[in-house]
């Protein structure tokens, strides 16, 4: 008969910086949303938009950086090109695919 691995409960100092980690990831998350709030965007906007900064993306990509579905990521591709932030092009490798691209 096998016997359970030993497990040790994490000591307090531990479990304090695991806290205090939780604090600065939660803050950071707080802060972002603010910063975009004050240019009119939701986070996932500004997320995006991020993305998007650093080169066109095919749609599944995007979808798959954020961690949603791709229809999520049609309807806020759709919001931002409204405000003319960013626009679709057709990928030069594979036509049939559609990249967003910051303008």
């Amino acid at each position: 008969m096998a016997t359970a691995p030993h497990t040790r409960r994490p000591d307090a100092l531990t479990l304090e910086v695991v806290e205090l980690i939780g604090d600065v990831v939660a803050r950071f998350h707080e802060d972002y949303e603010d910063a975009a709030g004050e240019h009119a965007l939701t986070g996932a906007q500004a997320r995006l938009l991020s993305l998007l900064s650093l080169e066109p993306l095919p749609m599944r990509k995007l979808a798959q950086k954020l961690k949603c579905e791709p229809s999520n990521v049609t309807g806020i591709v759709d919001r931002l090109e409204a405000r003319g932030l960013v626009e679709r092009r057709p990928d030069p490798a594979d036509r049939r695919v559609k990249l967003a691209a910051a303008t």
